[in-house]
């Protein structure tokens, strides 16, 4: 039972992202066999980026991607993209189109791959509810510091403005990433993730950001578990009060301007809600997506908006 449960998540997670961000450049054919976290060739994936070098992490190795203006004099913004449960990073690139926009607003970005588990599927160990569900215990937090450290080291990096979006396993991920590294990530995106407020305690405030679609039934917008036994994990709302509550935010938050952030569901479908009166550096905002599911069709503007919102709140 666990078996097929695990392969009905990987294989939604493997086409949710594909709408999520989706620029439009993924064919029916390209999504076929995605929740085995195969993904196709970097070489395809990457062909526009014209400089990366490698990083090493206790054997464990990624690539960062430098955009063609990089010359090293000046210090550029650094975003970790994270993919969900069942795909990879090379996936995570190529669904969302993320090396172009990566290309057009100068970032360095990596998108790492997570470990595989029990059952061949990539996977990061976010939390007790998502998603080491063979208890490897791998320690992807110390992994994925490693992967800015070294991305640090070795390129010019502006040190306010390193960020991190992830989508659903990958949000879940995004989320520890800020509670356990707050000195060095200024700002993240969790698309359909979740916070654990019982293991966050960030040293800084950092600002965030939630997506979520009202109708996800993979990661309910109103929490939930993932499957029977497992610890169940915050909503929406609940993930975004939370963090207000660790910036020191006002009690209660603001409703700002709607807008139309999915392609297939009519009007300005998408509320926002924004706490203020934060912390410096803090910053804690939900786009309700009211009828959308673990996949939001986005389009190009969607990938765009979302790095608009981390690149605004740097240190």
């Amino acid at each position: 039972m666990l078996t097929t449960r695990l392969t009905a998540v990987a294989l939604v997670n493997a086409v949710a992202v594909v709408g999520v961000l989706t620029v439009g450049c993924v064919d029916s054919g390209a999504a076929e066999g995605e929740g085995e976290g195969e993904g196709e060739g970097e070489g395809e994936v990457f062909d526009d980026i014209d400089v990366s070098f490698e990083v090493d992490v206790d054997g464990r190795a990624a690539t960062v991607f430098v955009p063609t203006s990089y010359d090293g004099t000046t210090a550029l913004p650094f975003v970790l993209l994270l993919h969900g449960y069942g795909i990879n990073g090379p996936d995570m690139v190529r669904f969302t189109g993320f090396s172009a926009v990566a290309e057009s607003n100068d970032i360095i970005f990596a998108s790492p791959s997570g470990n595989v588990d029990g059952q061949g599927e990539n996977f990061w160990n976010a939390s007790s509810a998502c998603c080491d569900f063979f208890g490897t215990g791998v320690d992807d937090s110390a992994f994925l510091r490693g992967v800015i450290d070294g991305a640090r080291a070795k390129a010019n990096i502006d040190p306010n403005r390193i960020f991190v979006i992830g989508h659903s396993n990958g949000g879940f991920m995004a989320n520890r990433m800020a509670c356990d590294h707050s000195d060095v990530i200024a700002a993240f995106a969790s698309l359909a993730g979740a916070v654990d407020p019982v293991a966050c305690e960030p040293a800084e405030p950092v600002a965030m950001l939630q997506m979520h679609g009202t109708a996800d039934s993979t990661i309910g917008f109103n929490g939930g578990t993932l499957f029977q036994g497992l610890p169940a994990y915050l909503g929406a709302e609940e993930t975004v009060e939370t963090w207000s509550l660790l910036n020191s935010c006002d009690a209660a938050p603001a409703a700002g301007a709607s807008f139309d952030g999915a392609i297939d569901l009519a009007g300005a479908e998408t509320e926002v809600s924004v706490y203020s009166g934060c912390a410096a550096g803090g910053h804690a905002e939900l786009w309700t997506v009211n009828g959308g599911g673990h996949v939001v069709n986005g389009g190009t503007a969607l990938v765009q908006r979302i790095v608009d919102f981390v690149m605004a709140h740097g240190r």
